[in-house]
């Protein structure tokens, strides 16, 4: 690939716009120019009406002795839940996503003070190759850890297929009743996988963009505690303004986008991790269910971590904005600092539904409040 370090960012950038674009085109069934359609919410709906066929066999299998296939099928319902809110956003969001990748490639194509754009160019460039790996890394192995787990579940004995429910109105006489089970259940195991996978890859990309710019405007920052500097640069506090408010307008289009989204991923989790939990502390350890503990674990902590890069870098812009020599500024640039001072006083953050805040703190109460609500459950069902 040959260019300048600017222009290999801004391909990989767009090869990331390009995929994510056309998964997002995928799921809502076909390209929107205006509000969404019915058959825009086809996924939405299969996922519903699959969740309802579910909960059924969920009761079905409680008293199973095969573990794997009652905490499988428990699992699912948990997959579902967090399909559905995903497939969702997709769909209601749909133009957010497009306005929100499109105001992030202009941290590759605006050009701003000569400073600003080659500090945000250096620091781009470096996150945009550990984001590339880290989007394919985590895609490949979120599916080759679910359609291992699938492989190693139908080796072992005793298990019934279809596994997640039977579809009513369906006789069992009917010589086409596995076949169709088997179909359509694939095919929205795959499209959960696809859906799942997708939110979370794209998380990793917005997550660590906005970090970048992030570290970006903290270095800026931290180049006015030299006063020369500050006295070369005319202006300079103009343009910190700008980059700290563009920041904030992007927080709130993602804030809307993962309003609901995030609620799903962290109650769908906590739901998946209690009944893991407790499938343990049942039926024993194996290599299924390290795998499902594995993925649901990464699922909610990418999010978690997601939170807390953004609190803990919009957390530490007041005390690098405050330790600069602001006191010898000009009359009017120190006004200036003061409105900026301002504006970063309130951390940005992901909330779910509004309510909780997705940070490192709440991965570590999911964890806590599942292995909890599991020990009660346990105590419950399994009086002597």
């Amino acid at each position: 690939m040959t260019g300048t370090v600017e222009e290999v960012s801004l391909k990989k950038f767009e090869r990331l716009n390009k995929f994510f674009d056309w998964c997002i085109r995928l799921l809502n069934f076909g390209y929107r120019k205006r509000d969404a359609r019915f058959y825009n919410y086809f996924f939405p709906l299969i996922f519903f009406i699959s969740t309802c066929f579910n909960v059924k066999h969920v009761i079905l299998t409680y008293n199973s002795t095969n573990r794997v296939q009652a905490t499988y099928t428990i699992i699912f319902i948990a997959v579902h839940i967090q399909s559905l809110g995903k497939a969702f956003m997709m769909v209601i969001n749909y133009h957010d996503f497009k306005e929100l990748f499109l105001e992030l490639k202009k941290f590759y194509t605006t050009k701003e003070h000569p400073m600003i754009t080659d500090t945000r160019n250096r620091h781009n460039s470096t996150h945009i190759q550990g984001i590339t790996y880290g989007v394919v890394l985590y895609w490949v192995s979120f599916w080759f850890a679910e359609i291992f787990l699938q492989a190693f579940i139908r080796r072992l004995g005793g298990i019934e297929f279809p596994m997640q429910y039977t579809i009513p109105f369906i006789s069992e006489d009917n010589p086409a009743f596995y076949v169709i089970n088997s179909s359509v259940q694939n095919f929205i195991f795959y499209a959960a996988l696809t859906v799942m996978s997708l939110s979370d890859v794209m998380v990793i990309m917005i997550a660590f963009q906005f970090r970048s710019e992030l570290v970006s405007l903290a270095e800026v920052i931290a180049t006015l505690d030299d006063i020369e500097v500050y006295k070369q640069r005319d202006g300079i506090l103009y343009d910190v303004y700008r980059m700290h408010w563009n920041i904030l307008h992007l927080f709130n289009v993602l804030s809307n986008m993962y309003f609901y989204m995030s609620f799903s991923q962290v109650t769908s989790s906590f739901h998946g991790i209690c009944f893991l939990f407790y499938a343990v502390f049942v039926h024993g350890f194996d290599i299924s269910s390290l795998i499902i503990i594995l993925v649901v674990f990464c699922q909610i902590f990418i999010l978690c971590l997601f939170g807390e890069i953004l609190f803990a870098k919009t957390s530490a812009l007041p005390n690098a904005l405050y330790l600069t020599k602001w006191y010898e500024f000009k009359p009017r640039d120190k006004r200036d600092f003061l409105f900026i001072l301002q504006h970063t006083q309130k951390p940005c953050g992901i909330k779910a539904a509004g309510i909780v805040d997705v940070s490192i703190y709440t991965f570590v109460e999911v964890l806590k409040l599942s292995g909890s609500y599991c020990a009660i459950f346990y105590a419950l069902t399994n009086k002597k």
